[in-house]
């Protein structure tokens, strides 16, 4: 699966499941309006543009974006202090990994560290 790699993409919060981060700062030719009809079910990890935005989906829920892409981070964990490894304002990276490391990422899935 090919991913485009996107920099500089902004979280300004999180709402619709805990732990679903809206990202802002998709350039705007990747812009697109969200399905007329939601998907059922959308994977944990997905990664999708909804509008002018982007997200992940930190839980299998139904979903009215588009899936660009998969993500092995887990973004929520009730077991982890403070839940939610970031926070609104934070810059987030986007990058291409090849599908044997995706393999090996989704049996543990990374909790991210603050730096």
């Amino acid at each position: 699966m090919c991913f485009i790699r996107l920099l500089h993409i902004d979280c300004i919060f999180f709402g619709f499941l805990p732990g679903f981060p809206y990202l802002n700062g998709l350039p705007r030719q990747l812009h697109t309006p969200r399905k007329s009809i939601p998907d059922r079910t959308v994977d944990a990890g997905s990664v999708a543009i909804g509008g002018s935005q982007t997200g992940i989906y930190p839980q299998e829920s139904p979903g009215g974006w588009h899936i660009i892409g998969r993500s092995p981070v887990r973004l929520f964990d009730l077991l982890k202090e403070p839940p939610v490894f970031a926070s609104p304002g934070d810059r987030w990276k986007f990058e291409s990994i090849d599908p044997d490391t995706m393999d090996k990422m989704l049996i543990t899935p990374p909790f991210p560290r603050k730096r």
